[in-house]
C-alpha cells in the first residue's frame, strides 16, 4: 500500500511538470498535432496511470511479534448453557469395613405354639370328674342321625390335654377339663354354657381361639391368653 502512495505521488509531480512544459508558447509539434497540445500528454498520463495500476503490491516479511498487551477488565458471566447428559455410571468402590456390633435389644414376648388337635381313641380319656361324662358323636346331629363315635378329639397345648366332657344331667354345657401332661393329674376345670355332646375341634391362631362343636352346631370357645392355659 506504502508502495502504491508513492507511485501515485510520482505521478502527481510529473503531471505538474508537464503541465508546465506544455503551457508554454505552441511548437512545431503542435502544429502536427492539429492544434491539440495536450493529447501527447493525456496518453502519456494513461500510459503511466496503467502502469501504476498493474503494479503488484507485494508484501513484506511479518516482523517481530510486539509484547502482550495488559488483559482487559473481566466481562459478565453469561447464561448457564443447557445441563448435558448424564454420563455412565462409574465401577463401583470397594465395601467399606463392617462398623461395630450394636447392643443387643431387649427380648420379645414369648410367642408359644398354636394348640394342637389330636384324635385319640375315646376309651383313652383319663380319670373323669364326679358329674361328668365323655359322649362323643360322628356329627352334629345326635343322637338321631349321628352316632357315636370310638374316637375324640383333644387339645394339647403348654404342656397340658385337653378333653370336652358333658354333664351326666345333659345340661346344654361342657366342661373343658385340662389334663398334666406330667402326671395326668386335672390341671383345671372350666364350665363353657351353650353346647354339649362333643364331635369336632378347631383352633384360629389369628383370634387365638379353640372352638368346640357339638349336638346341633352349637359352639363354646375359648382363648389361649397368658398364662399357658385355656380360659
Amino acid at each position: 500500500m506504502k508502495n502504491k502512495m508513492k507511485y501515485t505521488s510520482v505521478f502527481l509531480v510529473f503531471v505538474i511538470l508537464a503541465v508546465g512544459v506544455f503551457a508554454s508558447p505552441a511548437s512545431a509539434k503542435d502544429t502536427q498535432n492539429k492544434g491539440q497540445p495536450f493529447e501527447e500528454l493525456w496518453d502519456a498520463i494513461n500510459d503511466l496511470r496503467a502502469a501504476i495500476d498493474e503494479i503488484e503490491l507485494t508484501p513484506g516479511p511479518e516482523g517481530p511479534q510486539g509484547e502482550q498487551g495488559s488483559a482487559g477488565p473481566q466481562g459478565e458471566q453469561g447464561p448457564a448453557g443447557p445441563q448435558g447428559e448424564q454420563g455412565p455410571a462409574g465401577l463401583q468402590g470397594e465395601q467399606g469395613p463392617a462398623g461395630p456390633q450394636g447392643e443387643q435389644g431387649p427380648a420379645g414376648p414369648l410367642i408359644e405354639p398354636a394348640p394342637q388337635v389330636f384324635i385319640v381313641p375315646t376309651d383313652s380319656h383319663p380319670p373323669i370328674p364326679a358329674g361328668l361324662k365323655l359322649t362323643v358323636y360322628d356329627g352334629p346331629d345326635s343322637p338321631s342321625q349321628s352316632s357315636p363315635s370310638a374316637t375324640c378329639p383333644v387339645v394339647k397345648w403348654g404342656g397340658y390335654t385337653y378333653w370336652a366332657y358333658s354333664y351326666t344331667d345333659n345340661r346344654v354345657a361342657m366342661n373343658i377339663v385340662a389334663y398334666s401332661d406330667v402326671d395326668n393329674s386335672v390341671a383345671s376345670q372350666t364350665e363353657k354354657t351353650g353346647a354339649r355332646y362333643l364331635y369336632d375341634i378347631s383352633v384360629e391362631p389369628s383370634t387365638r381361639t379353640v372352638t368346640f362343636k357339638g349336638q346341633g352346631d352349637n359352639t363354646v370357645t375359648m382363648t389361649y391368653p397368658e398364662p399357658l392355659m385355656l380360659s
